[in-house]
């Protein structure tokens, strides 16, 4: 049984801060690549619309208040509808709208009744709606896939412990849960390949770290005995402190697990498609693309393909059949 996390150290406010704004840039460049350096957008109205890829006059923004939850939906908005304007202006449209959807029956409503031009979701969100909405998966940031995107589990050399079955009665962070439920199935999958008798309140104690930085360091400090983090985060940590590398181990990793998917209604041309492809091909060619990346630190934005789901959709299914098998004893 998996007791819901407490809250961990408030300490590293910035950091944290820093990383908000990085997640909710990547979501800025998901848009670009879509608006951008020739990608236009057109709302299928008409057959004959569809044909000639006419320009939309509202282009139409959807996201998911599940990619937002270490940024306030109000400052989102604001900054979303500012973004999405200058963006709209650049791509020749007049106008642009932006609307944040806080569930995913609202998602849902919205993509049937065909009020929205893109929608960007957790890729988990996607999965589990994908076989009743008529969305085309588009795009993707190139940090969201590969390797980057597994999950580790970290403990310290010094500890002892060596694998999951040494955790037993120990402490653990995990991340915000909202963001990262997939690294949540993954737990809930070790815990399950465990004899029955030994799952039942299997950690001492569950903590809820803000960050991946602050989590890594709280094992490294010996405040926690082991955490949770994308091996993207652990990697870019280690770089900039070796000694975490040396002192640090990585006792079990899930496969690579997709971030955010950017979508588009199934009914637009395949025309406007390949535009947009080509689009988001050279975006990090563009002076607005290249500041951003520099900046923020945001990878490029590519085509999105059917392997980068693999990861996830093997934790579901593994999940689920776990669920249904009876549980292995001593």
């Amino acid at each position: 049984m998996i007791r819901r996390p407490g809250s961990a150290s408030n300490s590293g406010t910035l950091v944290s801060v820093k990383v908000s704004l990085c997640h909710f840039l990547h979501r800025l460049l998901l848009l670009i690549g879509l608006v951008s350096a020739g990608g236009v957008l057109a709302h299928p109205v008409s057959a004959a619309e569809k044909q000639d890829s006419a320009m939309p006059k509202v282009l139409r923004v959807g996201f998911s208040s599940d990619i937002f939850t270490d940024v306030d939906t109000r400052d989102a908005q604001v900054a979303m509808e500012l973004w999405s304007r200058e963006l709209a202006r650049g791509a020749g449209i007049n106008q642009a709208s932006v609307t944040i959807l806080h569930t995913s029956e609202e998602l849902a409503v919205s993509v049937r009744k065909g009020s929205l031009d893109i929608i960007t979701m957790p890729a988990l969100q996607f999965v589990k709606l994908r076989d009743t909405l008529s969305l085309v998966p588009a795009f993707v940031a190139s940090n969201h896939v590969g390797r980057s995107r597994e999950q580790l589990l970290i403990v310290s050399r010094a500890s002892g412990l060596r694998k999951f079955a040494d955790l037993r009665g120990k402490t653990i962070d995990l991340l915000p849960e909202k963001r990262y439920e997939p690294a949540y199935i993954w737990l809930e999958v070790l815990l399950k390949r465990e004899p029955k008798e030994r799952t039942v309140n299997y950690f001492y104690r569950i903590d809820k770290a803000p960050s991946a930085s602050q989590a890594i360091m709280r094992v490294f400090f010996g405040k926690v005995d082991a955490a949770i983090v994308p091996r993207g985060s652990f990697e870019t940590a280690k770089t900039l402190n070796p000694q975490l590398g040396r002192q640090l181990l990585v006792i079990a990793e899930s496969e690579s697990i997709i971030g955010d998917i950017s979508c588009i209604p199934a009914s637009i041309s395949i025309k406007l498609r390949h535009a947009m492809e080509n689009a988001a091909a050279h975006l990090h060619e563009n002076a607005m693309g290249r500041q951003m990346t520099a900046l923020f630190q945001i990878d490029r934005v590519i085509p999105y393909q059917a392997s980068y789901l693999d990861g996830l959709v093997s934790l579901l299914e593994e999940q689920a059949n776990l669920k249904t098998k009876p549980a292995k004893r001593k």
